[in-house]
């Protein structure tokens, strides 16, 4: 089962309340309480962005938005502060999450990022869990839920079962 990251996020009211500028998923995992109360496993999660933007500083130091938003971070969390200043630079195009949703109860998602070669600056993360898994029923949980309160952002919001296609 493959699902899109926002139907994960828009569920758990990440980008519905954030407005448009602070729509930032690094910030969202720093700042906002409730997006750190999802991730069971906040700190590794956590640890990953700082040193991809790490990355992202050494690779476009002059970038002013990105420039603005370490700053927000180093000023407003402790974590950050301290991981930013270790220099760690990784990158990573796949791994594994473990949330805590209210809605859909604790599951984990294997995520893959897609990146062209010629255009490392935009990527797509597909998430998924097996089909017949405890974790493949959590998100179909969380899909149900997002229809009914009409979260969904188009079909590209929607689960989409691999084994249905």
């Amino acid at each position: 089962m493959l699902i899109p990251l926002t139907a994960i996020a828009v569920a758990a009211g990440m980008w519905a309340d954030a407005a448009p500028p602070h729509r930032n998923y690094a910030r969202m995992v720093f700042l906002d309480p409730h997006t750190r109360s999802l991730l069971a496993d906040w700190k590794e999660r956590a640890q990953e962005i700082v040193s991809s933007l790490r990355m992202a500083v050494g690779a476009y130091p002059a970038h002013v938005r990105l420039r603005e938003l370490v700053d927000e971070l180093t000023a407003c969390d402790g974590n950050f502060r301290t991981w930013w200043r270790q220099h760690l630079v990784t990158t990573r195009t796949c791994g594994q999450s473990r949330l805590n949703h209210p809605i859909a109860g604790q599951f984990r998602v294997d995520w893959h990022v897609l990146t062209q070669v010629d255009d490392s600056e935009q990527g797509i993360v597909l998430i998924s869990a097996p089909a017949g898994t405890p974790s493949h029923a959590a998100i179909r949980r969380l899909d149900a839920w997002a229809a009914k309160q009409n979260l969904q952002h188009g079909v590209g919001a929607r689960a989409i079962d691999a084994g249905s296609q």
